[in-house]
């Protein structure tokens, strides 16, 4: 926010998953120097793991996976530029173990975070309006009912508008397998799904300039975008990565009057501009 940059990760350590404690960096010249900051976790190796990270405001909100004997998503926030954190508030005891979450900070105290549940295996939502203090309960962001005893390895990704909050989600129940962007105007009640892709559509980003939406994601290793004005109507998808290339995971971000999108391939990283809007 302004000229601080802000990196949130987990350690390797020997504990579950060989991930866990988080760690935090800070820099205040827009990413020149980093210092070392507070962690919004204590120092113990319990398999904390995809944590996201989202500011507002000046108010920095942490969500992760802490896993002692089952897999908890907490949320911790800091109002001193990650100098100190408040204590974790639980959003779910039991979620599952290996999908990463996602957090939005959006205007006038709002928060947002998306994860996967563990019974049925379905992305779930939680809201603060408070900067973080307090949150709702979970509410489902695509009710599909997966029920799926294992890891799916794919979480989700949450944008805003003027409109409300959009969550690009993805599920591998059996005849609606694929990705799945949902429109809330409150965090609690989730509709309007338009499917985006095919059957073979995951590991998805989505992101937001204005009112305009940018979705990506990868389909038997080519990496895909779309744009949408509204959220209901998307453009055609756009084949962004190369033909040779076995691409996977693509992020997206707000590039002027576009956006700017990278991915990982086989051998080297990549990165194309995907503007415009629906046509």
């Amino acid at each position: 926010e302004g000229r601080s940059v802000y990196a949130l990760w987990a350690r390797p350590v020997k504990g579950p998953y060989n991930s866990g404690p988080l760690a935090v960096s800070r820099a205040t010249d827009g990413g020149r120097a980093w210092q070392d900051a507070a962690s919004p976790s204590d120092g113990t190796p319990f398999g904390r793991r995809f944590p996201a990270l989202a500011i507002s405001a000046g108010v920095l909100h942490a969500v992760w996976l802490d896993r002692e004997s089952n897999s908890k998503v907490l949320a911790a926030r800091s109002t001193d530029g990650a100098r100190t954190w408040s204590s974790p508030v639980m959003l779910d005891p039991d979620a599952c173990e290996c999908c990463w979450n996602a957090a939005l900070a959006a205007a006038r105290g709002t928060v947002y975070a998306l994860y996967r549940g563990k019974n049925p295996r379905d992305m779930n939502a939680v809201v603060s309006r408070d900067a973080g203090k307090s949150w709702s309960k979970p509410a489902a962001a695509g009710p599909f009912g997966w029920g799926f005893n294992g890891c799916p390895h794919v979480g989700g990704a949450l944008a805003s508008t003027g409109s409300g909050v959009n969550a690009l989600v993805w599920t591998g129940k059996e005849d609606k397998a694929g990705l799945y962007v949902f429109h809330s105007t409150d965090g609690r009640t989730w509709g309007h799904s338009v499917k985006l892709g095919g059957a073979g559509a995951k590991h998805a980003d989505l992101t937001s300039s204005g009112s305009l939406l940018a979705a990506v994601w990868n389909d038997g290793g080519v990496i895909w975008g779309a744009t949408s004005a509204d959220g209901k109507t998307w453009s055609k998808p756009l084949r962004l990565s190369d033909e040779n290339a076995e691409a996977s995971h693509p992020r997206v971000a707000p590039a002027g009057k576009g956006f700017r999108v990278f991915w990982t391939q086989k051998d080297r990283y990549a990165d194309v501009v995907l503007a415009g809007g629906p046509k």
